[in-house]
């Protein structure tokens, strides 16, 4: 069972979500609460929580400020933001402190029971792991969170594809799923879903007779001018050219 403390400075809100989601049915039980963040931040370091749930816009001291304090002293905590506030600078600040997710309430039933699955493999999957190297669950958190997305990406690039897309379907935020291609591939997300798209058309123009459309259409480029387009400018060859010479033969004309 995962422990969790719950920082809000509206009462009421924590006691109508775990009324309506009890915790212990996904592995977590709450093992204490404050709407004082200052009085939070010397319980939670003496109860060493393995999540916190925040709020952002608190009084005395910000929900963000509060995990960069904690995070001098316990980085294996993991910390998740649920406000009110919608504010992208909050976003942006939430991202570079490495929290779990950013959820804005009201809380959706299916948001809020999908992220409690995915904060109890997590929390499992790095008390597995050995002390040294990868144990922090901050690092795996990001490792699982990407390997989800890369999944899923890999599977459907042929259809259309946006960051927005994904941020829905996974619970996360789309800056976050843009960090995380950069962050582990090096390329931004539809550089990365380009990459897939070529590849697979050279594979199909080097082994298949298929029509140039076709394969176009089958890697997600309805349109074959610029499928064409953007082939010749990442190969340096047109599609025909990709194919004679795979083919050995002499490029057309």
């Amino acid at each position: 069972m995962y422990r969790i403390y719950w920082v809000d400075a509206d009462s009421s809100f924590l006691s109508a979500l775990l009324q309506a989601h009890p915790l212990e049915p996904q592995g977590f039980r709450l093992i204490g609460s404050s709407s004082d963040p200052v009085r939070a931040r010397k319980e939670i370091l003496r109860l060493q929580p393995d999540v916190v749930f925040t709020e952002v816009e608190l009084p005395a001291l910000s929900g963000l400020e509060l995990i960069r304090s904690v995070r001098e002293r316990r980085p294996e905590i993991v910390f998740v933001i649920v406000s009110g506030a919608r504010k992208f600078e909050y976003a942006q600040r939430a991202l570079r402190l490495r929290v779990y997710d950013y959820c804005l309430k009201p809380v959706q039933e299916e948001h809020f029971q999908s992220l409690l699955q995915q904060l109890y493999r997590t929390l499992a999957r790095s008390r597995r792991a050995p002390a040294a190297g990868k144990g922090a669950p901050e690092g795996e958190t990001e490792n699982v969170h990407f390997n989800d997305l890369k999944r899923y990406v890999d599977a459907h690039y042929c259809r259309p594809l946006t960051l927005t897309e994904l941020s829905k379907i996974f619970y996360l935020s789309t800056n976050y799923c843009g960090y995380l291609f950069k962050r582990y591939t090096g390329s931004t997300f539809v550089q990365y879903v380009r990459g897939l798209r070529l590849e697979r058309a050279k594979h199909l123009l080097g082994t298949t007779v298929l029509p140039v459309a076709q394969i176009a259409a089958s890697v997600g480029y309805v349109d074959l001018s610029r499928f064409s387009r953007l082939f010749k400018s990442e190969v340096g060859l047109t599609p025909a050219q990709y194919r004679a010479r795979a083919r050995g033969k002499a490029p057309p004309p």
